[in-house]
């Protein structure tokens, strides 16, 4: 006997869908997926599963996501705090960025100085400037 299940949810911004359907007597198709506010698919999770294996997958599953949700939303808060003081942390470089950096270092600009002009934490401003070939002083003092 085929039985199919299937459910759809909206939270804020995402819409999901899921679907589960028997492919044998013991195995069971489950396809999920989400969608932005267009349309659009933004992810898919799809498998089988043995019939007894459901309930077991079900909470460890919901457990794993649960717990990936939460360490996500504390990375947020960690990327929020820090970008009070270096707004642009974490983001790409951009030529103009890399550009300025140089100017400003070559002027003499300590790494706590280009910092915070830049908006981007001490070690970006030492690794941006190495791979740029500047050689940067331990004390963090600019020699040009």
């Amino acid at each position: 006997m085929v039985r199919s299940e299937s459910i759809t949810k909206t939270v804020g911004d995402c819409r999901l869908k899921a679907a589960a359907s028997t492919v044998t007597g013991d195995e069971i198709d489950v396809d999920v997926r989400t969608y932005d506010e267009s349309g659009h698919e933004t992810g898919r999770l799809a498998g089988r599963l043995r019939r007894r294996d459901l309930r077991t997958a079900g909470r460890a599953l919901s457990r794993l996501l649960s717990r990936m949700a939460d360490a996500d939303g504390r990375l947020a808060g960690q990327f929020e705090e820090l970008r009070k003081t270096y707004p642009h942390a974490y983001q790409p470089w951009s030529t103009e960025d890399e550009t300025r950096l140089s100017t400003l270092f070559a002027a003499g600009s300590s790494v706590e100085e280009l910092a915070l002009a830049l908006g981007r934490q001490p070690g970006s401003i030492r690794s941006r400037l190495a791979r740029l070939g500047a050689v940067v002083p331990d004390s963090g003092a600019a020699t040009g």
